[in-house]
């Protein structure tokens, strides 16, 4: 009988481990640029004591020794770290041990909260390159409709033959619930992204039509399979739109039903500024935002 318990009990242990495991490995990759511009502060600190290995939303003290990004002083302070951080793939939390940690404060708390994505053990090089992407970084627009929007590209730096994905961020600052609806068929009511890209001394650059899809194969296709979906986002949630190779358009690589079936080609070195317009996404108005410089070698 006692035997059976034990048995039990390990069973029922490394089942919640593999939950733990599960949990940290299903998350989405997101670019590094994405979870800094999402932190509220990012801070090079030593973890003084740990939360309890058991806690939902356990207390941590951190001393800080260097502040990278937000409104935070240096020494010590309290945070929170939720039971998904305390396990989160990679991470070898332990007291006495030096971190880069992203936070986050939510709406309503006081404190500030250790982020499941972000948060890493201290290198050298890591702070270096993060700081860096801290500084070229823009800032949140002003709001919107309560919209707060973000433009941003992965590298400031590209060959002329790369190929360029914008990260469109939407940030609800408003006291209620703001929902971002997305359809892709019909097209007179599609959401689209138009951008605005201009290379330094030049005309803006006009877009061109995906060279290989047809007028019919867009309406034989959607038609058929057109995707509807909504994001609600709560007061201080955040959503993020990845608009993929908008300077090309490669058989066999998507319609680019997001960019209104067409791109933007950028074929020559230089400075080129952008910023990006999204339609038919809200129950009103637009969604703007930008612009950004990127350069091209």
């Amino acid at each position: 009988m006692c035997h059976s318990r034990i048995v039990a009990f390990l069973a029922v242990a490394l089942l919640l481990c593999a939950a733990r495991s599960a949990s940290a490995l299903s998350r989405a990759y997101q670019p590094l640029v994405v979870t800094i511009a999402q932190a509220d502060a990012i801070v090079e600190a030593n973890v003084t004591t740990l939360s309890a290995s058991n806690a939902k939303m356990g207390s941590t003290t951190i001393t800080v020794n260097r502040v990278l990004k937000g409104k935070v002083a240096e020494g010590t302070m309290d945070v929170t770290m939720s039971e998904i951080s305390r396990y989160w793939v990679g991470i070898p939390w332990k007291e006495g041990g030096r971190f880069i940690l992203f936070l986050q404060q939510r709406r309503g708390q006081a404190g500030f909260e250790i982020m499941d994505h972000g948060s890493r053990p201290h290198t050298d090089d890591d702070a270096s390159e993060i700081a860096s992407l801290i500084q070229r970084l823009p800032g949140w627009s002003k709001p919107e409709n309560g919209l707060s929007t973000l433009l941003t590209t992965e590298r400031v730096r590209y060959r002329v033959d790369d190929e360029i994905d914008l990260c469109v961020g939407c940030r609800n600052d408003s006291d209620t619930d703001i929902k971002i609806r997305y359809t892709d068929w019909p097209r007179e009511t599609s959401s689209r992204w138009k951008l605005e890209v201009q290379k330094e001394g030049d005309a803006l650059i006009a877009a061109q039509p995906h060279p290989t899809i047809t007028p019919k194969d867009i309406e034989d296709y959607f038609s058929k399979h057109g995707r509807t979906y909504a994001v609600t986002l709560k007061p201080g949630e955040h959503h993020w739109v990845y608009l993929k190779r908008i300077n090309t358009a490669k058989p066999g690589w998507g319609y680019k039903e997001e960019l209104d079936f067409k791109y933007y080609p950028m074929t020559s070195p230089g400075k080129y500024t952008l910023s990006v317009i999204g339609e038919n996404l809200l129950a009103k108005g637009w969604i703007k935002a930008g612009s950004i410089e990127v350069t091209l070698e």
